[in-house]
């Protein structure tokens, strides 16, 4: 079904993308090209939303649900969130996706031809370099994402817990506050309950952070973590990759 242009700019505007722009301008982009921008209510289903090496015909605007992208760890994507910025940028002329999508709950999703992206990108360049700083912090955040499912149990929450922070540009320095919940941790980890309690119960013991609510005769997670310093956090979630730089040093140094 068409939609209101004015209304779904203002709420494009709550988009990291889109800050800083004005709700008028952005609206008369929308509106230029003059092809129409449609809602869709989709089902939620294991059957892709979205599949990888399909054409990107639309960017995908969660309006309201759960899209969920086909990795590990996964990430529950959710209002405001924008589907295809990457591929965009990547290839102008023709954007294929990247990984399959598939919508976890009912999902009402907002499809914006690429052509009024595009010429979104070209009235607006604040939004063309908002999106490029977005896509760029969210390649630091898989780094460590990449590094949160192995190791041991704190080097895994180390990791996790620095994701967080890469994904707004605060992986460094000290006194740093991160929201969180224990769900997060299991998702971002995918380890079992226990084996994250674990982790961060080592984290707060060392020092390394600190979680309101375990120093209590009754430990509980409070869901803000407070980390003293970055580099701390950073050493163990890398004490595993040392470990194995150190035995590929080895073999080589044997080898000659």
């Amino acid at each position: 079904m068409p939609l209101d242009i004015d209304e779904f700019a203002r709420a494009l505007t709550s988009y990291a993308a889109f800050r800083g722009v004005a709700t008028d301008e952005l609206a008369h982009a929308l509106r230029e090209p003059e092809l129409e921008l449609t809602f869709d209510l989709v089902q939620a289903s294991v059957e892709p939303l979205i599949r990888s090496g399909d054409p990107v015909e639309d960017l995908i605007f969660i309006r309201h649900g759960t899209v969920v992208p086909w990795q590990f760890p996964y990430s529950e994507l959710e209002y405001p969130f924008l589907l295809g910025e990457h591929e965009v940028l990547l290839r102008r002329d023709q954007p294929q996706w990247v990984a399959n999508y598939s919508a976890v709950t009912e999902s009402l999703i907002v499809r914006i031809p690429v052509p009024v992206m595009q010429h979104v990108l070209e009235a607006l360049p604040t939004v063309e370099r908002n999106m490029e700083h977005q896509v760029l912090r969210r390649l630091s955040r898989f780094y460590w994402t990449s590094l949160s499912t192995t190791g041991t149990p704190e080097s895994k929450v180390a990791a996790a817990l620095i994701s967080r922070l890469a994904l707004e540009g605060e992986d460094a320095g000290s006194e740093k506050r991160i929201a969180i919940q224990q769900k997060d941790l299991i998702r971002l980890t995918a380890a079992s309950r226990a084996v994250v309690a674990q982790g961060v119960q080592v984290l707060f013991e060392r020092g390394v952070i600190h979680v309101e609510g375990l120093d209590r005769p009754r430990p509980y997670f409070s869901g803000e973590v407070l980390v003293s310093r970055v580099d701390r956090l950073k050493e163990e979630a890398l004490s595993g990759v040392a470990r194995e730089i150190e035995r590929l040093v080895g073999e080589h140094s044997w080898e000659r």
